[in-house]
């Protein structure tokens, strides 16, 4: 029977139990001694400049998701079975492959059609079976789940990301860091340590996060994460402003964090979080080509990433004192292949900086029907690159960033219109828009919907201007609008709102 007393109890119990992040970090100090066991350390650079290259490819499967890999085929040969499967866009599946190699375990990896060859090849080099099906790598991963049938017995399932046991694998990365951290402290002082860490399904993350929230304590610098994602695969983004997995459309050359949806081991942890930078992809190219330049060795774009997200926080002062701060910036993966490397690293620009800039404004906007169309409607002559909206709690406002890519001869005209009509709007710092807060989420209430659109000015204005003259807008609350990261692809938006009532 309910009765207040039984009611407290039952908080008090609740309040006693683990966190996700503090089991998480719990697996991972039980899991160190197995990566050092089987030698799978980071090797870290000099510090240059404030700044720390945590390099967490040097192992034979030239990337970290070895790591999490193994933590999941020890437990699972601990709990009997003698054999695992997974699916995986690469890095993860040859991560398995060793993993069982290691332990004696059959292993089988689901890989989509679309996987690089060099990834494949390390895979078979461990002696796995290989299936190759689907698209991409969701695609990929609902398949394996459909046949999963062929694996019963005593056969576990490894998950890329969305489990805690990898993320706690992930996670020793964290341990590691914290004892070159506490090395580098005596030889000099810090103001504050930021880690940058690229996230794909956000286990990688999830894990580093845990194990380092629970580390740190109020005597050391403080510590910031960021999470670096791709603009153009910005899953983990919106799922973090919706709080639940929510659907994106992951259009980019990083295919390791090629991911639609996040899981709910990212999204626990996330709140933990300081900022996520979406980075454009023209950024990440210029990552792998300067890499290279400086140390004739190759990156994969997911493992660019981190790097990328580091560079732009210099270029546009975006975190205060860098002067006195160390930064750490995870290399995550060297999978690429020399053809596609130069394929990806010689294409052009996505934009051409000459003619075309960027520009970014921040927009106040009332919280009341049409205000969203007005600004569209303002702004449809000009190409919009970007846009972020969230609706402010408790507040008559929304909060705005947008950035236009317009030919430098109209950025005058472009800011005189935004002016006339909405005073309130102000100049983006050039970069701004790249630190989001993570925080609480924003939209847990609303009904999220995905779609895409043709890259040219109007489609968004079109897009709204159909919702609401089919009484299907309903109130906004979210917004999150990119271009593609290629010309001739299609833009993506995730919206999230409220659908009016169709009671009468």
């Amino acid at each position: 029977m309910f009765s207040p007393q039984n009611s407290l109890h039952e908080a008090s119990l609740l309040r006693a139990q683990p966190t996700l992040s503090e089991e998480i970090a719990a697996l991972s100090t039980t899991l160190r001694p197995l990566m050092r066991r089987y030698s799978i350390q980071a090797e870290f650079s000099e510090i240059h400049d404030g700044l720390v290259i945590m390099d967490a490819t040097r192992n034979k499967t030239s990337a970290y998701k070895v790591r999490g890999a193994l933590a999941s085929a020890y437990a699972a040969k601990e709990q009997g079975s003698d054999s695992v499967w997974t699916a995986s866009a690469g890095n993860h599946g040859a991560g398995v492959a060793m993993a069982a190699n290691l332990l004696g375990l059959n292993a089988t990896v689901y890989v989509p059609l679309t996987a690089p060859e060099i990834k494949v090849r390390t895979i078979e080099g461990f002696g796995a079976g290989v299936i190759r099906i689907g698209g991409g790598f969701d695609e990929c991963l609902a398949s394996a789940h459909q046949l999963q049938a062929l694996h019963r017995g005593h056969s576990t399932f490894v998950h890329p990301f969305d489990d805690r046991v990898v993320a706690a694998g992930q996670g020793t990365l964290g341990f590691e860091l914290f004892d070159h951290f506490a090395s580098a402290l005596k030889e000099r002082t810090f103001n504050a340590v930021r880690l940058f860490v690229p996230i794909g399904g956000g286990g990688l993350i999830s894990g580093m996060t845990s194990t380092l929230r629970q580390l740190w304590s109020d005597h050391l610098p403080p510590l910031q994460i960021v999470g670096v994602v791709d603009e153009s695969s910005p899953a983990s983004l919106v799922g973090a402003l919706f709080g639940r997995p929510v659907r994106a459309f992951p259009d980019t050359i990083a295919d390791g964090t090629r991911v639609a949806k996040v899981g709910q081991t990212f999204l626990s942890v996330s709140p933990l979080i300081d900022f996520i930078m979406p980075v454009p992809h023209d950024a990440i190219v210029t990552t792998m080509r300067s890499y290279f330049d400086r140390t004739n060795e190759v990156l994969e774009a997911s493992g660019a990433l981190a790097l990328t997200g580091e560079a732009l926080s210099r270029r546009y002062s975006l975190l205060p004192g860098i002067r006195s701060s160390l930064h750490y910036a995870v290399v995550s993966g060297r999978n690429v292949d020399d053809l596609t490397f130069e394929s990806v690293t010689s294409e052009p620009a996505r934009r051409c900086e000459r003619s075309y800039c960027r520009t970014g404004y921040q927009v106040r906007l009332p919280e009341k029907d049409g205000e969203l169309l007005r600004f569209l409607s303002t702004v449809s002559d000009f190409n919009i690159a970007s846009l972020t909206y969230k609706q402010r709690s408790r507040s008559s406002e929304g909060d705005l960033q947008v950035e236009f890519e317009v030919r430098n001869a109209d950025a005058i005209q472009l800011h005189d219109r935004l002016k006339a009509e909405f005073p309130q709007s102000s100049w983006l710092q050039s970069g701004r828009r790249l630190l989001l807060p993570v925080g609480e989420p924003v939209a847990q209430q609303y009904q999220d919907d995905l779609v895409t659109l043709e890259d040219h000015p109007g489609s968004f204005r079109d897009y709204v201007q159909h919702l609401s003259d089919s009484q299907a807008l309903g109130s906004v609350g979210v917004l999150f609008y990119r271009q593609p990261s290629k010309s001739g692809s299609k833009a993506q938006v995730v919206i999230g709102r409220t659908l009016p009532s169709l009671s009468r």
